[in-house]
């Protein structure tokens, strides 16, 4: 069997098990909606009061299940009184203790307004005194100075008789400072004498205050503790109540299924009983397509399934893949072959351009050794009939030939899905999808467009910078001919895999009708989407600081993704 064959057979394969997988979940919910049907019937019967007493202990269950429910509820309605009751009161205590602390608080502020009027002016009184002290020490040693000039012999006749004037001049400012600050100081005892019972007073008001503080606190503990314990005994009843709610959802289940069995013809019940006949009719019909598709399969399908698997999963196809699929989830912008000395390398250490040669040439080797056992098993698979095995490329050349026929053949399977050519999107189209935010504007916007082999794909890179520095980045691929494998990636959305431990996790999440692969790292925080758009397309947004997911579950809706083709 040759690898064109692989593939063929391989994808029939894939397809069949695709739809395999989409019968068995629409059995499930069909199976589900018969449960939901039988329910209906089960409680219809008892409403309208049918007998029931022949259909085993049906009656005896439903009836002590409701009893029970309209206990709970009853119980439910008293507590919701009683915490209605508390937060009455505690508002209202609230209120009256926020009432006099206002009050006291008043008062204590019209004290204080005198008082810091006291204080200022005991400190303007202060401050008027040191000055006339200062000023009066400074006069009395210029009346020393001009004294002393006035008794030297050496001092000019003209100087000596102006010293009197000057000395009597003196003594005036002297007499008006001295009268400043006996007037200052009787200010100043005055003031402190008014100083002292304010403060006393504006302290038996705080003291006061804090009196109604710690009141206040204590009863509104107290109620808020009650609070809590009927919040609690709530949140226990109505676990309890949906419990038996389930129970009773049970218990009609199981009656309605006696029911339906049985061939009742009641006209209660005849609406849901039709509907129960419907949907029993079509779980027989998808039992029939479910069994149909499971005998389609044969060993020799399945085989060709899982070689194409493991041509792509070793083989060139992967390589190809891996370069687009790192180029477009790590933004690379290198060649496709200087994506391939990076996935090879993937270790770190720096190469030096003989040793980037040499990996490429690995990798050609690799390739070759594939198709050569590809090709041997081939041989051997063929036997005698005489079917002639694919040749194993001998040269470099060859198997950068062979390579391209395989990425040719991608294309082609690729466009056979899609019904139609197809080409690359060009940056109009990428750039549609992203939205206009108020407050955030776009920067470091990229677009490439490259080729390898025969496929050809292109990506689109942007970051969004909004208020205190958050950001997003987006990064959305067209895989355009390579989407044939983009289906196969989409299994790992079926999976519902999650992983998590203390610095994060990653699961299958889906927010609307998109399902992405959601990542969140803790240290430093940070939070990655991707998903995939019309088994073609794919998205990638990221954004770290404080609440990423958060940010990123905000911002997907706004994604215009009906522009992708």
């Amino acid at each position: 069997m040759g690898i064109k064959q692989i593939f063929q057979q391989g994808m029939n394969e894939f397809k069949r098990q695709s739809a395999l997988r989409k019968e068995k979940k629409n059995l499930s919910q069909k199976q589900t909606l018969l449960s939901q049907q039988f329910t209906e019937v089960g409680k219809k019967a008892w409403e309208a009061k049918l007998e029931i007493s022949r259909y085993g202990n049906s009656e005896e269950l439903i009836k002590t299940t409701q009893n029970q429910i309209d206990e709970l509820n009853t119980r439910l309605t008293s507590l919701e009184s009683q915490k209605q009751e508390l937060e009455t009161t505690r508002n209202e205590k609230n209120d009256v203790f926020n009432s006099q602390r206002t009050e006291v608080e008043d008062k204590k502020k019209e004290v204080d307004t005198l008082l810091d009027n006291e204080k200022k002016q005991f400190k303007d009184a202060q401050k008027e005194m040191a000055n006339a002290d200062s000023r009066i020490k400074q006069i009395n040693k210029e009346e020393e100075q001009l004294n002393t000039k006035a008794a030297a012999a050496e001092t000019p006749r003209e100087e000596k008789n102006e010293i009197p004037k000057k000395l009597e001049t003196l003594k005036t400012e002297k007499e008006q400072l001295q009268e400043k600050w006996n007037t200052a100081s009787t200010t100043a005892k005055a003031t402190e004498e008014k100083i002292k019972p304010l403060e006393e007073e504006s302290a038996k008001y705080q003291e006061e205050i804090d009196g109604i503080k710690e009141e206040q606190k204590q009863v509104i503990g107290e109620l808020d503790d009650s609070l809590a314990k009927v919040n609690k005994e709530t949140a226990d009843n109505t676990h309890d109540l949906t419990e038996v709610k389930k129970d009773q959802t049970k218990n009609f289940e199981h009656l309605g299924e006696k029911i339906a069995n049985a061939g009742v013809s009641d006209q209660a019940v005849a609406p849901e009983l039709e509907a129960v006949n419907t949907t029993k009719k079509e779980i027989g019909d998808i039992e029939v397509s479910v069994q149909s598709l499971d005998q389609q399969g044969t060993a020799a399908s399945r085989s060709a399934f899982w070689k194409m698997i493991g041509v792509i999963a070793a083989g060139v196809a992967i390589v190809v893949i891996i370069i687009i699929l790192l180029s477009m989830l790590f933004g690379g912008k290198k060649s496709p072959e200087e994506e391939l000395v990076s996935v090879l390398t993937r270790g770190g250490k720096t190469v030096t351009p003989a040793q980037t040669e040499v990996i490429k040439q690995i990798g050609k080797k690799m390739m070759e050794q594939k198709m050569k056992e590809e090709t041997e098993k081939d041989n051997d698979d063929s036997g005698d009939s005489g079917e002639k095995g694919e040749q194993t490329p001998q040269t470099p050349e060859e198997a950068m030939k062979k390579m391209s026929e395989m990425t040719g053949m991608l294309k082609e399977q690729s466009e056979q899905m899609a019904g139609k050519k197809i080409v690359a999107a060009d940056k109009a189209t990428l750039m549609a999808v992203l939205p206009e935010i108020d407050g955030w504007k776009q920067e470091n916007t990229s677009f490439n467009k490259r080729s390898f082999g025969q496929l050809e794909y292109a990506d689109l890179v942007t970051t969004y910078k909004g208020p205190e520095g958050r950001e997003i980045r987006v990064h959305i691929s067209d895989t355009a001919a390579a989407s044939a494998m983009l289906r196969m990636y989409r299994l790992f959305f079926s999976m519902n895999m999650t992983k998590e431990n203390d610095d994060g996790y990653e699961k299958i999440s889906t927010y609307g009708s998109t399902q992405v692969i959601e990542k969140f790292r803790k240290n430093p925080p940070n939070a990655s989407f991707v998903f995939i758009v019309k088994d073609r397309y794919l998205v990638e947004l990221k954004a770290d600081g404080e609440n990423p997911v958060d940010r990123l579950k905000e911002f997907l809706p706004r994604l215009d993704l009906s522009k992708l083709e």
